[in-house]
């Protein structure tokens, strides 16, 4: 799942009137961003963990959470989330014996 593009130009209203209305030509501008995040998961004493599952979230509105891309780390504990926009995102990983920890990003 990718974040929703953000809006160039406010997107216009759109008023449907009845059950059989149909609206053309609708033009909605939006900004691409195609940024990513990438790192190496490793443990208090700097051995790096493998095939642990790193996790975005970002807080969408009044904190209904929304999961977004999520990768598995390589053996050498590296990786590489794509696809995102700009934003502030919460970031947790799981790993294979069962252990969270989250970090919210600002």
């Amino acid at each position: 799942m990718r974040l929703p593009l953000r809006f160039a130009v406010p997107p216009p209203a759109i008023e449907l009137r009845d059950s059989v209305a149909v609206v053309d030509g609708v033009r909605l501008v939006v900004e691409r961003s195609d940024l990513a995040i990438s790192g190496t998961v490793a443990d208090l004493a700097g051995a790096q963990i493998a095939d642990a599952s790193v996790q975005l979230y970002v807080d969408r509105d009044a904190h209904r959470w929304a999961a977004l891309p999520q990768a598995i780390t390589a053996a050498t504990g590296a990786f590489r989330i794509t696809g995102l926009a700009a934003g502030t995102y919460t970031i947790a990983v799981l790993t294979q014996d069962g252990i969270r920890n989250e970090r919210p990003g600002g």
